[in-house]
């Protein structure tokens, strides 16, 4: 009998062992990405690649579809997306390397942690499109191992908060001296303390510089601290005095540099969050619940 492949109208793709991979010298950069398609992938269908801080000189560079084909490109600067526009014919379950390379691929400013959620590909495959899919792996690049997370206890405005800095994960280990940096655009400190500051049995000096709006708060190792260890340091709200207090509503992510005597590298930390406080009022005039600031 005749086998009729049926095509639904709802068929989606997926890249299974989605992986990404970096190498770099003196006169080129080279990114690698390898999967299977559980799809079919035609010939001038494409791939995309969301890739956040990448810059790409086209005239450059070159990208390629393993077997060793060479495949037209095109990169959208504003979306920062590659897409890749296949030059063959991908089978299902058939392994693929897409690599990019030349000395007009630029990698990113900042740190990339280890299997980064930032990244994502997407395509337009008939046989199954793909919207939005991260990667299953993303190799590090850079010193820091996960993503540091700041947060803040209350996080609303204008309230005296303790604030925590954890998961700092570094790659190599820290010396006296060598120092972390926390930019904090929007979050201000007042009689601050330094004595009272909790550590993970960590030795450290720390300093705070009010320079709106790139107050910044320095870190500075007194002791040699393993690679891997996770650095903790906790701001405690104190009795009495003002410490850590948001001018504003926040959701960004705030940079987060490692200064050594040998080198330096700095990443994004997770989203820091500070809402604006809705105050309840009962109205004397009208009876009603009012709210300051209004909400939806």
């Amino acid at each position: 009998g005749v086998i009729t492949k049926i095509r639904h109208s709802d068929s989606f793709g997926f890249l299974s062992n989605l992986s990404m991979q970096f190498t770099s010298d003196s006169n080129a950069s080279q990114i690698e990405i390898t999967f299977m398609p559980v799809m079919e992938i035609m010939s001038n269908e494409s791939v995309s690649i969301f890739l956040p801080g990448f810059k790409f000189v086209v005239h450059d560079m070159s990208a390629r579809i393993s077997p060793g084909h060479e495949a037209n490109f095109s990169w959208d600067d504003t979306g920062e997306t590659l897409t890749v526009f296949s030059p063959v014919r991908i089978d299902p379950y058939k392994f693929c390397a897409l690599t990019v390379s030349g000395s007009g691929v630029v990698f990113p400013s900042f740190a990339i942690i280890q299997n980064d959620n930032s990244f994502f590909v997407s395509s337009n495959a008939r046989d199954g499109p793909i919207v939005k899919q991260p990667f299953h792996h993303v190799e590090r690049l850079g010193y820091f191992i996960t993503r540091p997370k700041i947060s803040f206890d209350p996080s609303l405005v204008g309230k005296n908060s303790k604030m925590t800095l954890e998961d700092v994960v570094l790659s190599i280990s820290l010396k006296a001296n060598d120092m972390i940096t926390i930019i904090l655009p929007g979050i201000f400190a007042k009689d601050f303390d330094k004595e009272i500051v909790l550590t993970n049995e960590l030795n450290f000096s720390i300093s705070w510089s009010q320079d709106c709006p790139r107050n910044t708060l320095r870190i500075v190792s007194l002791q040699d601290i393993p690679e891997r260890t996770n650095i903790v340091v906790v701001f405690p709200e104190t009795n009495g005095s003002k410490f850590f207090v948001a001018q504003r509503a926040l959701s960004e992510r705030m940079k987060v540099h490692i200064n050594t005597i040998d080198s330096a590298s700095w990443t994004y930390s997770d989203d820091v969050i500070i809402a604006a406080e809705a105050q309840v009022q009962m109205s004397s005039v009208k009876d009603q619940l009012t709210f300051d600031p209004p909400v939806a």
